[in-house]
Parts: structure tokens; C-alpha cells; sequence
């Protein structure tokens, strides 16, 4: 064990993050399976996914978690993202994107005026109905599946959290919408929605996704990048672990905390929580911490008054 990344003497060399820049028309899983496929000579029983799903015609960052990296996905799927989406007015589709059949058209185009007059009923805990069109399931069918197959599927309003939209920009068809969010909030519904608001119909156009977390798409890769520095072989592919951020780097904004007694790794190896006082900085609030012990990043860890308990386990 020879770091605070969580590398252990070479035994599992590839776990960590990997910012990847999905390009349009992959879906998310297509690009998982890209990268599975890549590693397979060097680590063939390496756990990959992939932290927020994009729809196949967006773009932008999907973060990729290799080997013990899978075990902060739902750490990582619950941060704030950020978009730049295009706006389309004049027109409504099945799908709300460009993709679909069109359902509704409109003459008039609302002013920029008019569009930041109807922003604000968008942010905050908003409600929203999702897409016929998208992943969720019903019946462990994939919605989209069952609309493309003629079924009548009703999608149930639910809870979405919107922290800023502002308009940026024109394009030639539209303008361009930044969305800060939480999870699960459709970019293509907002689209629609703010159009009906506005007076018109209107559909999204294109969709980037310029950061997720703290994966963002100034320091992203490509694919090719990708599998160009698993190609070029070496040891412990050197050129491929330059592109992973460690363990630990997804919950550097967390307070960090030391185990303080010598068995305390053994202990965390076993699912044993820690006794609080062995662990500093000892006068720290309740909540939650990055948790090093025996020199290594064990995960993240709950602490109470009493006890230390991991959350998200790394060791």
C-alpha cells in the first residue's frame, strides 16, 4: 500500500477516474464498452461504468470509474452538473430534441426578454415529467423501448433541482442555454417546457455537458487519447494511469481525517467502524470525511460523536 491514490503495490493499478469527452452519437454505454474492450489484454476482470448517463446525441464529459472507483457512483451521480444546450423555437417533437418526429409548430418567437421573464419559474426543487423517450424503466423495459414499440407509457412527474439557467448566446437556429443542476433533470424537457411558458413551441437542439462534479470538459479526453496510451503498453500502462485521477479525488471537498491506531486498517478491512477518539482531528463535527488510515485512502467515512463508519468504502 504506497499512497494516499489507493494503489496497492501494482495489484489493482487501474482503478480510479477517467474524465472522458463522450463524442455524439455513442451511447454511454457504447463508450464503457469501448474502453472494457481496450483494457481487456491488461485487466480482464477490471469493473468499469460510467457516473450520469448522456443521451446518445449529447456530448461532453461522462465519467468513467475503473476498478474500486465503481464504488462512488452514487457519490458521483448526485454532483452538480453543468450544460450548454441550444434552444430551438418554432417547433415541438416526440423526443424534445432534433431527433424526433415534430408534434407542434409556431410562428411566434418569444424576445430575449420574454425568455428571462420565464426562467425563474425553472430553478429551485422544480417538478418535473420526464421523457417518454428516455432510460428510465418501467417493467425493466427502458421507456424508449416501450415507445417505440407503440406502447402508451406515462411518465410520473417527479422532483428535479435546477440551481441557475442563463441564457448566453445565439445561434442560428436558436440560443444558448447554460443549466446547472442537480441529477436527473432532463435538459430537453426543460427546453420544451420554458417554450410552452414563453408562448411557443420549441425543442433542444444540441447538448454539451461542460462539468460534472469536479470532472470538467477543459481537462476531459477522448476516446482515441484513451485507448492511444493503452496501446503504447509498458508496465502498468504508464501512459494510461497519467489519465486517471486517483481514488480520492472525487471528494477532495471533503474535510480529511486520520486513523490514529495502528489496527485501525484491519479493522476498516473487516466493515468494523472506528472508535471516534482514534481518529483526528478529534474536536471535528459530525458528517462526512475523507478517511486515510495506515497511510491509505480507505473511503469516505460518517462521523459521529462515538464512532467512525465508512460510507464509501476504497480499501
Amino acid at each position: 500500500m504506497d499512497n494516499d491514490y489507493g494503489y496497492d503495490g501494482g495489484r489493482d493499478p487501474f482503478s480510479g477516474f477517467l474524465n472522458l469527452l463522450k463524442p455524439p452519437g455513442m451511447t454511454s454505454s457504447d463508450a464503457v464498452q469501448t474502453i472494457k474492450r481496450a483494457l481487456r489484454v491488461h485487466a480482464r476482470k477490471l469493473t468499469i461504468g460510467h457516473a450520469g448517463t448522456l443521451d446518445p446525441e449529447a456530448a461532453g464529459v461522462l465519467p468513467i470509474m475503473l476498478g474500486r472507483g465503481t464504488r462512488l457512483f452514487e457519490y458521483l451521480t448526485d454532483k452538480r452538473k453543468e450544460y450548454i444546450a441550444e434552444w430551438i423555437p418554432g417547433a415541438s417533437t416526440d423526443t424534445q430534441d432534433s431527433a424526433g418526429r415534430i408534434t407542434a409548430v409556431s410562428d411566434y418567437t418569444p424576445t430575449l426578454a420574454e425568455l428571462e421573464r420565464v426562467l425563474p419559474r425553472f430553478t429551485g426543487v422544480i417538478k418535473q415529467t420526464p421523457p417518454v423517450y428516455s432510460a428510465l424503466k418501467r417493467g425493466g423495459a427502458p421507456l424508449y423501448r416501450l415507445a417505440r414499440k407503440g406502447v402508451a407509457v406515462e411518465p410520473e412527474p417527479r422532483e428535479a433541482r435546477v440551481d441557475s439557467l442563463e441564457w448566453i448566446g445565439e445561434t442560428s437556429s436558436g440560443r444558448m442555454l447554460r443549466v446547472v443542476c442537480g441529477r436527473g433533470v432532463y435538459v430537453r424537457s426543460l427546453c420544451q417546457s420554458i417554450g410552452e411558458a414563453a408562448g411557443c413551441a420549441a425543442h433542444m437542439g444540441f447538448l454539451l455537458r461542460t462539468r460534472a462534479g469536479m470532472f470538467s470538459i477543459d481537462n476531459g479526453v477522448t476516446i482515441e487519447e484513451t485507448i492511444a496510451a493503452v496501446e503504447s503498453g509498458g508496465e502498468g500502462l504508464p501512459r494510461l494511469r497519467a489519465l486517471l485521477s486517483p481514488l480520492d479525488a472525487p471528494v477532495m471537498d471533503l474535510p480529511r481525517a486520520e486513523s490514529n491506531a495502528p489496527e485501525s486498517l484491519k479493522a476498516l478491512l473487516s466493515g468494523a467502524a472506528l472508535n471516534r477518539r482514534t481518529v483526528s482531528p478529534r474536536d471535528a463535527p459530525d458528517g462526512l470525511y475523507r478517511l486515510y488510515a495506515g497511510g491509505m485512502y480507505a473511503g469516505v467515512a460518517r462521523m459521529d460523536a462515538e464512532r467512525a463508519r465508512l460510507v464509501y468504502r476504497m480499501i
